[in-house]
């Protein structure tokens, strides 16, 4: 028979349970408002005993080894619970259980024990599959301490740039799977059951701390009202920083850059201001997946339209087209041609001069040869020979000229290209986003984490905080530190639920 360890002072007594690495340690830390108590170091089965904090302002909280990763660890969880274990695992015999007290007083102490819990908080990450052997530990453990007595907590991620690692999608799937076991084990899960927080950034903590507070009772709200003061009061310092490290070096970024009309300017911020909920909204059912609420969204166009319209600037340019001017005038003689005779320049062709003369020679005829030379003692016939004698020049013609004349003037302009103002236009120059972008993504972070999807005068509101925002932030800021500006961590406090 296992020993039942009683309530310190009567203060509630509220156990975390859950998947390894859900978050319950971090949990625990938050509540404390100290980090390093309990160990969160991220590792699967991290915890390997039974740590009992014991707060000054009056609660005691148990963080438990997990379960659905090492079989060995899950049978010390259904120990400390009180759970039966599964028989085919290492059994548990005996537990270390570690006391937290005020001052950092740590007590060790080994007992065969089970807890008795006045609430049971069931962590759960829902980026990571909610399996069979979750199932199976839920369902045994709605067996033993029964619906009214477990809170089941959706603990939201953050990945980088602070963008939520969990999808809609995974969200629903796993309040599916869990309103599944409830009702196979004959209840019914209530929504307000059901809390989503960030356990690193303690978003949505008060919500958390209320819920514990109607679980718990009447007897118990005292000191929980004493938490949920104390995180009201101490939070927003460590709040603001976190949020200033993701915040900071988006809206520097943000702030840096110009739009390039006013078109686009719309269309910038609106992907900005989805970032912004995608990134700040964890504990909120409003994401960009949602339609916004008409008027709201008519009071976001209404602000964003004010915004740049102020980031646009306006000024008179001269046109200057480059014009002919005359510079001078003068006459130029304009030219005609003809061809003429030139008698000095005859063309003259050579032609040969022939003579008739009587020549001898031999005779034409053989027969009348040898006539010749008996009748007159020759061998030979006179006759009459044209015979060339030289040569002499004709003048047959005479070469053409091309004689140029003036025939008449015409006027002859000088001209040069000079610049020259036309007409005027309106030049449109668009100054950085600046401080007054940031405000506005700040006010749209505050109405988100304030849910006024669903309420009336969501419109009203977001004027109000862009108006408080602007102040806040003035006309310069450093947005690498933004947050830890007083003012802005004060304004920044309610997004966070602490205010």
């Amino acid at each position: 028979m296992n020993d039942h360890v009683p309530a310190t002072d009567g203060l509630p007594r509220i156990v975390a349970t859950g998947q390894t690495g859900a978050g319950k340690s971090t949990l625990g830390n938050t509540l404390l408002g100290v980090d390093g108590v309990l160990d969160t170091s991220g590792r699967i089965n991290c915890t390997d005993r039974v740590h009992r904090v014991l707060f000054p302002r009056g609660l005691e909280y148990v963080d438990l080894p997990g379960v659905a990763s090492d079989e060995a660890f899950e049978n010390y969880n259904r120990m400390a619970l009180g759970v039966p274990q599964v028989d085919t695992w290492p059994r548990a015999e005996r537990l270390t259980v570690v006391t937290h007290r005020p001052g950092g007083r740590r007590q060790a102490t080994t007992a065969a024990t089970d807890l008795c819990p006045d609430l049971v908080l069931y962590l759960i990450a829902p980026h990571r599959a909610f399996g069979y052997s979750d199932a199976a530990y839920l369902s045994e453990l709605i067996a033993c301490h029964g619906v009214d007595r477990i809170l089941f907590v959706l603990n939201l991620f953050d990945g980088p740039g602070g963008v939520r690692v969990a999808t809609d999608q995974n969200i629903a799937d796993v309040t599916g799977e869990v309103a599944k076991v409830c009702l196979d084990s004959g209840h019914e899960l209530k929504p307000e059951r059901l809390v989503r927080i960030s356990c690193r950034t303690g978003a949505g903590l008060p919500r958390l701390i209320e819920a514990i507070a109607e679980v718990v009772g009447p007897r118990h709200r005292k000191p929980l009202a004493g938490l949920l003061s104390y995180q009201r009061k101490e939070a927003p310092a460590r709040w603001s920083a976190l949020l200033g490290e993701a915040l900071g070096p988006f809206l520097a970024s943000v702030g840096a850059e110009s739009p390039s009309s006013l078109e686009k300017g719309r269309q910038v911020l609106a992907g900005y201001r989805d970032d912004v909920v995608a990134a700040f909204a964890a504990e909120s059912p409003w994401t960009p997946d949602h339609r916004w609420p008409d008027g709201l969204a008519a009071a976001w166009d209404t602000l964003a339209g004010s915004v740049l319209d102020d980031l646009r600037k306006e000024h008179r340019d001269p046109v200057v087209e480059m014009r002919t001017v005359v510079v001078s005038t003068e006459q130029v003689p304009i030219w005609g041609s003809r061809k003429e005779t030139d008698y000095s320049d005859p063309k003259i062709e050579r032609e040969p001069v022939y003579e008739y003369r009587m020549v001898e020679g031999p005779p034409d005829d053989v027969i009348e040869g040898v006539i010749g030379w008996f009748e007159h003692g020759r061998y030979s016939q006179k006759r009459r020979k044209k015979v060339h004698v030289g040569y002499r020049d004709k003048i047959v013609g005479y070469r053409k000229r091309r004689v140029d004349y003036i025939t008449g003037y015409e006027t002859v302009k000088k001209t040069k290209k000079v610049p020259q103002v036309v007409d005027e236009r309106v030049v449109v120059t668009w100054e950085p986003y600046g401080p007054p972008v940031a405000a506005l993504l700040l006010a749209v972070c505050l109405v988100v984490f304030e849910d006024l999807a669903e309420k009336p005068g969501g419109a009203n509101r977001l004027r109000r905080r862009f108006a408080q925002a602007r102040k806040a932030l003035g006309d310069s800021y450093d947005p690498a530190s933004l947050l830890a500006d007083p003012d802005v961590a004060r304004l920044m406090a309610p997004a966070m639920g602490l205010a």
